[in-house]
Formats: C-alpha cells, structure tokens, sequence
C-alpha cells in the first residue's frame, strides 16, 4: 500500500529546452523540445503561442519546430503538458521567438512605347507576398526610370525590409509613321525643278502621329543645287523623315574659241540639265546677228562691224508638277571685229 500512495503523490513536473530562440521571420527555427515527469499514465502535449501569429508546426508533439509569417515581431510559446490518470495539467515555462525582419529584394520591370497616356511599371518581390509598390507608380514620357532617381520610394511587403531593388521601367519613343512635305505651300511629293534666284520653302505639313513633335520642320533656299529636308522626331517620338528632291538649276553663256571678227561659238551652261529642257537663243540690243543653229545648247552667232550685240538665251523646261516660276535667261554681250 505505501507503494500505492506514494506514486499518487509524485507530482506532474515539466521542463522546456529553450526559452529564448532567433530566427528570421520567414524561416523555420530550430526544434524546442517539452520534457515531463512525474504523474501517471500517458503524457499529452498541446504547444500554444501568443504575439506575432506562427505556425507550430507539431503542436500535439513532445518536440516541435515554428515557422514565421514573414512579419517581424515576437511570439510566446509553450507546451501545456498532462497525464491520462490524473487528467492534471500542467504548462511549462514560455519561450520568447524573436522574428527579425526579411529583406525584399525588388525587381523593376516593363517595358512599352509612348502613347501619351501614364503607363505603370510592375514591382516584383522576392519574397513575392505581400507585394511591394513604388512612388510614383506611373510615368508618361520617354525615358528609362530606376530607383531612386525617378521612382524615388519603394515600399516593401507588410513585414519586410527593402533589400536590393534592380531593373528598370522603359517607355520608347514612338515612332513617326509618315510625314508630308510642300514646296511653297504646294504638295510635294515627286522630284521638282526650279529656276534658281527665287526663294524655296521645303517645309512639314502633316505628321502620323498627329501629335509627334520633330525638327526642323521647314528650309528656304535661293542657289542653284540639290535639296531635300530631312526632319526627325523630338522628345517623345523618333523616326527620320525626308522630302522629294528640290533641284535649283542656274544658266550661264560662254563665249568659246576660235572665233573670228563675224562670228563667235556660244555655250549655254546649265548647272544641271532638267528634263524636256529647250534652248531659244535671241539678240536684245545691239548690232544685228543670227544663230546657227538657233534652239540648241550650242550654236554659233554671225554678225560684222565693230560693235557689239547683246545676246540671251530662254531656258525652259519641264520636271515639275507645276511649270517654272522663271525660265532661265542668261545674257551675254559680245564683242565683235575681234578675233
């Protein structure tokens, strides 16, 4: 009998291997273990918490492992223990988990064309959830955008610190589709060719899209060569654009050797030759004279004494969508009795 009695008085006492454990809040800890003595019959085991909210990953277990939720903070734990006799029950002493906060590595991304509008870029976490944000969250021009020059705040996931944050968000320039060009405020579309002297105007009349900025947008010139205007886009948009060929053509004459008193081989010189070009020679004042032939770029002029005759040759031509604004008319005044 006093074997008897002295086992029921032989108290329930319980231990727990650690009150105090570290771990990062989105990893597991190390395994606390509950030990117990005493009291009669099989043990149970219920492991509770309190605070920062964990997982236990083996609450009815004599040893158990906990799992963080991502959040920093600190959890209390312990292990409420009892017999299958006596009923009794009996918790051990607390364990504090200090979860220290995880760093979110964030990656920037997105890339799209300017289309006017603001456009978002996407953060992506590591750890994903809960997701991190930026400020702004949105940009409109052309550009490439990092942190912290234009995103100058990224915000973690609840529970996080920001660890390392890369990438970028890129908007493109969009691009000028088509441009329209006139000359002198007529459509210009095909090559032109003009008589030197007066001014020209190249100039951008009509872009796609509407709204694209570009430069230059217009060229006058005067003198005698080939033209075209290129324009480019501007801030928001990119692509080159370049007009028809506006050719300036100038006239000269030469008088050319040999010659004699009476006659004298002529030249008429183009700076370049325009399609359909014809030739019209003529005396304006002076001693009379005759050309041979008379309506080619070369031709001979006859005349006698000793004075002189001033002579031009009429330049037209075609090439153009509209006739010249001037025929060329180059003149020249010739000596004669010389040789």
């Amino acid at each position: 009998m006093s074997g008897f009695f002295g086992n029921l008085m032989i108290a329930l006492r319980n231990s727990i291997s650690a009150t105090s454990l570290t771990a990062a809040a989105n990893t597991t800890t190390t395994s606390i273990t509950a030990g117990v003595s005493g009291g009669r019959g099989t043990y149970t085991y219920l492991w509770v918490q309190s605070g920062t909210s964990c997982t236990i990953n083996s609450p009815t277990s004599t040893s158990t492992t906990f799992t963080g939720s991502n959040v920093a903070g600190t959890t209390t734990v312990n292990c409420q223990t009892s017999d299958s006799i006596t009923g009794n029950m009996l918790q051990t002493n607390s364990c504090t988990i200090t979860w220290t906060a995880v760093s979110q590595s964030v990656v920037i991304s997105g890339t799209v064309t300017y289309n006017g509008a603001a456009q978002a870029y996407t953060l992506t976490g590591t750890p994903a959830s809960p997701a991190p944000s930026g400020t702004p969250s949105t940009f409109t021009n052309a550009g490439t955008y990092v942190y912290p020059t234009n995103i100058t705040s990224i915000t973690p996931g609840s529970g996080y610190t920001l660890g390392a944050v890369t990438g970028s968000f890129v908007i493109n320039r969009a691009t000028i589709s088509a441009m329209s060009f006139t000359l002198n405020t007529v459509s210009f579309t095909a090559r032109q060719y003009r008589s030197a002297g007066p001014t020209y105007t190249i100039a951008v009349s009509a872009v796609t899209p509407a709204a694209a900025t570009y430069s230059p947008s217009s060229q006058s010139q005067t003198t005698a060569g080939n033209y075209t205007l290129s324009s480019s886009g501007t801030g928001n948009y990119t692509g080159t654009n370049t007009s028809s060929i506006l050719s300036l053509i100038s006239a000269s004459i030469t008088q050319n050797s040999p010659r004699t008193p009476s006659s004298v081989p002529l030249s008429a010189v183009l700076s370049q030759i325009p399609p359909g070009v014809t030739y019209t020679w003529a005396r304006t004042a002076g001693t009379a004279c005759s050309f041979s032939p008379a309506g080619s770029a070369n031709t001979t002029c006859n005349g006698s004494g000793t004075l002189t005759s001033t002579i031009q040759c009429t330049i037209a031509y075609t090439g153009s969508t509209t006739s010249p604004s001037t025929n060329l008319v180059p003149t020249s005044v010739i000596q004669w009795g010389i040789a």
